[in-house]
């Protein structure tokens, strides 16, 4: 059966839409659309088999840039955000992508990416499948809400998602200046403490004060601002190998079990696919192609497991509310609201209520990780102010000892 990818208007609320859709010729496509509210404004492209879907990085030619290239979160949220204004004014995602590409303020790639879209636009063929060329600047649930968008026909809506999850995520990390100042400070103490008084005793050992500066000046700048650049380049270095995307899963499962984070990241998978869920009913896709085109979207690998795990169970028509049961991924109050929702026949506003949930929750997560962060600040500068004081304890006592021994010729 011919795939179409369309181009249409939402009659309720007057919104520009796109996706593509199965039916056996236009006339069937026309008739598709306007039973779920939309007026077809031009089909772009049809094709005699299904649009292909993603295939692995591996079996793609390897472009170690694309693999390399990243962006800031910020920069990530204004592309999407951006990309989102533009088609929700009416503009096809030819003229929109264009307009990002020539932006010369924008990273150069989340310009390469555009471009990457704009050629899979040209050739008729699912922009999601350009962004998976890019897997540094684009994680798999963002890759899995777009393609959601696409399929729905709601692509400027998902974009704003994107964006406002890029955007949380930017406005925790903006508030670890707070920790990284104390933890700056604390190493900051620890390292100039270091030499403070095996360089005093080595200067008042020989009676001479200059004596004291050098050799302080010397172990500092000698021993231990090496010892603590070796440091800061080996957290870093493991901070990028952390963040590769071959080890995104062993970074999943770490996080899952932090006390605070990991319910932080649970919740926003959660609602990532409960919100993409909502819109793909809500543009009126069957309850098997809305699983699978949803479940990408979370965030977190185990949990995507686990949506898809009870795939079978969505399938065989048992209900969504059976199939969130079985994940046990999910809170009664959610279950409950699903299963009146298809009892109502009022599916697509249960699971709006039940995403609107869930979105106040991860609210007060990102809020709980705020404050988490900054006692985490506080302890670390605890922690390395004690051992810097430790230290000096420590070194002050046992020079004098020496010292003592030294000039009454203890034996």
């Amino acid at each position: 059966m011919p795939t179409y990818r369309f181009e249409a208007v939402d009659q309720t609320t007057g919104r520009p839409v796109m996706g593509t859709l199965q039916a056996s010729d236009e006339q069937s496509l026309q008739r598709l659309l306007q039973s779920r509210g939309f007026v077809i404004k031009r089909i772009v492209s049809a094709t005699d088999t299904p649009p292909p879907q993603s295939q692995p990085l591996q079996s793609q030619p390897a472009d170690r840039r694309a693999e390399r290239a990243t962006a800031s979160l910020r920069a990530r949220a204004v592309f999407f955000r951006q990309l989102a204004s533009l088609l929700r004014a009416g503009q096809n995602p030819v003229n929109a992508l264009s307009q990002i590409a020539d932006q010369p303020s924008m990273p150069q790639s989340l310009q390469a990416a555009a471009r990457a879209m704009l050629a899979n636009a040209h050739l008729g063929q699912p922009l999601s499948q350009a962004l998976e060329a890019f897997p540094r600047l684009f994680a798999p649930h963002v890759v899995g809400m777009f393609r959601a968008g696409e399929l729905g026909g709601s692509l400027d809506l998902i974009c704003d998602e994107i964006a406002n999850h890029y955007e949380q995520e930017h406005a925790l990390w903006r508030r670890l200046w707070i920790p990284r100042l104390l933890m700056l400070n604390g190493i900051g103490m620890l390292m100039l403490v270091l030499p403070l008084f095996p360089a005093f005793y080595y200067g008042m050992a020989r009676g001479d004060v200059s004596l004291f500066f050098k050799q302080y000046i010397a172990l500092l700048l000698g021993r231990y601002l090496p010892l603590f650049a070796g440091l800061a380049v080996t957290v870093a270095g493991v901070w990028w190998w952390i963040d590769l995307p071959a080890n995104r899963r062993w970074k999943d499962a770490v996080v899952m079990r932090l006390p605070v984070f990991g319910a932080l990241n649970r919740q926003r998978a959660l609602t990532a696919f409960l919100r993409t869920l909502h819109r793909m009913f809500a543009a009126g896709v069957p309850a098997i192609s809305a699983w699978e085109a949803s479940a990408p979207s979370a965030g977190n690998v185990f949990v995507r497991e686990k949506l898809m795990e009870v795939l079978p169970i969505v399938r065989a028509g048992e209900g969504i509310d059976r199939a969130l049961q079985a994940t046990g991924l999910f809170d009664w109050e959610t279950i409950s609201l699903i299963a009146a929702g298809q009892q109502s026949g009022e599916i697509a506003d249960m699971l709006d209520r039940a995403a609107r949930y869930h979105e106040e929750t991860l609210r007060e997560r990102y809020q709980r990780a705020s404050f988490a962060l900054i006692r985490l600040g506080c302890l670390g500068t605890l922690i390395l102010g004690g051992a810097a004081m430790l230290w000096m304890v420590y070194s002050y006592f046992n020079g004098m000892f020496r010292f003592v021994d030294e000039f009454f010729k203890t034996p």
